[in-house]
């Protein structure tokens, strides 16, 4: 329980306002579904007190240090956003990200700097209203999904606490929460859209068609990768309203998907408007105002993704001028082809041309087979593939010459474009397969045994787990990135679906025989257990059933399953190097508050104002431009040497070596050793 004792005053006052508000909800809400006659399991006092403070311990794990560091990317985010100039329109709005957590960062950024708020506090602020965010948009996650599920209260309880457990520990999860991107708007945004949308079809409560369009076009303009969320929800919502209505079926499928788009661009303008206010007085704002023409981005990403992966066309895609002729083209046809086949799907539909008698029947096996077919091939990709990025480990040009992402390319090194195919496969799915804790895939495996032995459908959370499963395939024949980041929306989907289904399946179990209650907090505590060694972001988690190799070496363009950095670890250096000198009373004769921590890999550590170590500094040094002092402390990460960026480490023993149960992740090397070595940083591309 390490976590614990590096909560800060600001995080635990962040996790009290949860529990307060969760408490508050849960008085409001449970007692008035209490009064029904059918109450389901019966809670005891001694049980609920229990799961409570396991749930509790895996919000203070998500929150615990999340305002006290920066990765790479957030690292840049606060400096932009405290430029006048750019304020992360010029660097991110204008490629078509963050327009939704901009309209929250832009004033709470000007808002401090009108305070003189030093910058630590400024991106320490904004990280806690981000992680605060994120934390709500899971809650109405939670509450959505409960609702479809038709069960007495009692159970909806069990449900609940199992998917908040669950939610707030998936390492997936705890990345986009304690990142300060675009992740967890775009991704718990819309996997509560398509809640909402389904909630409206299942409740006959039309208001929630457009409460979940909003939705989804809000987490569609933050990351365009949800963008096709939102294309198949304002699909989804034509032909819904289609099949129901009782005149003009088919034009009313037409219109009603015209007005779900245009719901969406409303969403756009608006957002450009409130940015727009926000940037009053900044140079920013003619940035902003240059990127109008492309407010119907949210609509057009399907023509993004094979541009840049199938056809190669990246770069070009990158400044917003090239990218008006594709969006406005791309929305054109959007606008003509969506309502068509709304309509079209409606008119076979009442035809019953779309769906065979027999394929509802075939919904209680997706889920056993599923999970059978993800395990084959994930041990499979776990087993044989072995990751590279190019150009560090070349690739043959005939094998693959498109895919290129920020100049780098994923392959495998095979002989064969068929082979570079396969292994993409098997890549993404190992990939998917190491994002998930133990306990979860025994879990789904067991849930899928008893479901094989005996089906039970459940149809719109078997169309969830499908549509899962299918994913990173579908991405890996693309050619698009499948590594955990980029798989996190079919990651969350398919642990959402093995809670559901899991506790479907076993608590009639825990309703006959009562101590099999224990294994909610049970299960959430082994999570926890198998996690913690990840701290503080959980990126780089891999099950205890998975090992890498190279574990004390980093190669350049060699890669792994999970994660090669991002730049948490210079908290843990700074935090390791502190204790070491407080233990010791002093390194190599250096006095503690004389130490610096100097990460070669841009990234923040907020250090407590108790702190003696501190850290300063971050990024490239120059040629030679770098203190020998033996109080400066150099980390050097992964990433550093895999992604090309420093041609080699130090050949000297490292001080210090940041592990993620026994992993390497970072080497830590003082000052006046690496001068005496002859070393020499020697940067990359």
């Amino acid at each position: 329980m390490k976590f614990l004792t590096e909560i800060n005053l600001l995080e635990t006052a962040l996790a009290l306002l949860v529990v307060a508000l969760a408490v508050f909800v849960a008085r409001t809400r449970i007692a008035g579904d209490v009064a029904g006659r059918d109450r389901g399991y019966t809670w005891s006092r001694s049980e609920i007190v229990l799961a409570c403070v396991v749930v509790v311990l895996a919000l203070l794990l998500s929150v615990s240090e999340v305002t006290q560091f920066m990765t790479l990317d957030e690292a840049a985010f606060g400096d932009v956003l405290r430029n006048p100039a750019d304020r992360n329109i010029v660097s991110n709005w204008s490629q078509g990200a963050s327009h939704t957590a901009n309209l929250i960062w832009i004033p709470l950024t000007r808002i401090l700097l009108a305070f003189s708020a030093a910058p630590a506090t400024i991106d320490a602020s904004l990280k806690a209203f981000h992680w605060l965010v994120g934390i709500g948009i899971v809650a109405c996650l939670i509450r959505n999904l409960v609702a479809l599920v038709p069960w007495p209260p009692g159970d909806r309880l069990w449900l609940a606490l199992a998917l908040a457990g669950t939610l707030l520990l998936l390492p997936v999860d705890n990345l986009a929460l304690k990142t300060l991107n675009y992740d967890a708007i775009s991704l718990f945004g819309s996997i509560t859209a398509i809640l909402l949308v389904a909630r409206a079809h299942f409740e006959g409560r039309s208001r929630l068609f457009s409460a979940g369009l909003l939705v989804a076009a809000l987490a569609a303009q933050e990351k365009l990768n949800a963008s096709l969320i939102l294309l198949v929800l304002c699909f989804v919502v034509g032909v819904l309203k289609g099949r129901v209505a009782q005149h003009r079926p088919v034009g009313t499928a037409a219109l009603a998907t015209i007005n779900a788009m245009t719901l969406a661009l409303a969403v756009s303008l608006a957002s450009y408007a409130i940015a727009a206010i926000s940037l009053l007085g900044d140079p920013a704002l003619q940035s902003l105002l240059n990127t109008v023409p492309l407010f119907m981005e949210l609509l057009t990403v399907w023509i993004y993704a094979p541009l840049r992966f199938v056809f190669g066309i990246g770069n070009e895609l990158a400044a917003p001028g090239a990218r008006f002729r594709y969006a406005w083209i791309a929305a054109a046809l959007t606008f003509a082809l969506l309502p068509l086949a709304a309509a079209l799907t409606v008119a076979a539909w009442r035809q019953r041309m779309v769906f065979p008698h027999w394929l509802p029947r075939l919904s209680a096996l997706v889920f056993p087979v599923g999970v059978l077919l993800v395990a084959i091939c994930g041990a499979l990709g776990l087993a044989f593939v072995t990751p590279f990025w190019a150009p560090f480990v070349p690739l043959d040009p005939s094998v693959m010459s498109i895919g290129v992402m920020n100049g780098v390319q994923l392959h495998f090194a095979t002989f064969s474009t068929a082979a570079h195919r396969v292994a993409a496969i098997g890549f993404a799915y190992g990939v998917f397969v190491a994002a998930f804790p133990t306990v979860l895939v025994v879990v789904a495996g067991v849930t899928a045994l008893k479901l094989a032995w005996r089906p039970r459908s459940a149809p719109f959370f078997d169309l969830l787990f499908g549509i899962a499963i299918v994913t990173p395939g579908l991405l890996a024949l693309l050619n698009t990135p499948t590594f955990n980041r980029y798989l996190n929306l079919p990651i969350v989907l398919a642990t959402l679906v093995i809670v559901v289904r899991g506790v479907g399946v076993w608590l009639p179990l825990v309703h006959k025989h009562r101590w099999t209650s224990l294994a909610l907090p049970a299960g959430l505590t082994l999570i926890i257990a198998e996690i913690v060694p990840f701290r503080p972001l959980y990126a780089a988690f891999r099950p205890v059933t998975i090992d890498y190799h190279d574990a004390d070496r980093a190669l350049a363009g060699h890669l792994n399953f999970s994660w090669t950095g991002w730049g948490e670890e210079t908290i843990l250096a700074g935090k390791f190097i502190e204790k070491e000198c407080a233990r010791q009373g002093s390194l190599a004769g250096v006095a503690c508050k004389d130490i610096v921590v100097r990460p070669a890999y841009n990234s923040r550590w907020f250090a407590g104002s108790s702190s003696l170590v501190k850290q300063d500094g971050g990024g490239f040094f120059m040629d030679d431009a770098w203190s020998p002092n033996p109080g400066n402390y150099y980390v050097l990460n992964r990433q550093l040497v895999a992604g090309g960026l420093l041609k080699t480490l130090p050949t000297i023993p490292p001080d210090f070596v940041i592990r993620y149960r026994g992993y390497g992740m970072a080497w830590v090397y003082r000052g006046d050793r690496l001068k005496s070595s002859g070393y020499r940083f020697i940067w990359g591309s």
